[in-house]
């Protein structure tokens, strides 16, 4: 009966453990990674890019692939801006400088129409329909 008993204990211990380990993971932020979360340096917090206010799309995507998308954060006092590229393990910060953000190889530009365009070396790469 003893046996029985921590057997039946033991299997259930790893039946519990086995399903833990089951799903995507975290990030070193502890951010769960198969809901889609990234961690935001600016708000210090697990989100997703998707759910963002500001959200850009991919330009210039090229023919029969999906278009990716990525999302801006300010911080409260807009002096820093956080985007979210695609292949990228982490946030890019870029700084404001005049009237955009740079980190010396991406530029956040405000647009005519109220959104944002993210630039890589010149050539637009994102941009808000906002």
């Amino acid at each position: 009966m003893k046996k029985t008993i921590l057997f039946g204990a033991i299997l259930i211990g790893s039946l519990a453990s086995a399903q833990m380990r089951m799903g995507g993971g975290t990030d070193s932020f502890g951010c769960p990674s198969d809901g889609g979360y990234s961690y935001s340096v600016i708000l210090n917090d697990c989100i997703q890019i998707f759910n963002q206010k500001i959200i850009m799309k991919q330009v210039g995507a090229p023919q029969g692939q999906p278009i990716s998308k990525t999302c801006v954060i300010f911080s409260k006092n807009k002096k820093q801006a956080e985007t979210f590229l695609p292949g990228q393990k982490q946030s890019i910060i870029l700084r404001k400088m005049g009237n955009y953000w740079t980190n010396g190889i991406y530029q956040l530009i405000p647009t005519a129409n109220g959104g944002y365009a993210l630039k890589q070396d010149g050539d637009v790469i994102f941009q808000s329909n906002i």
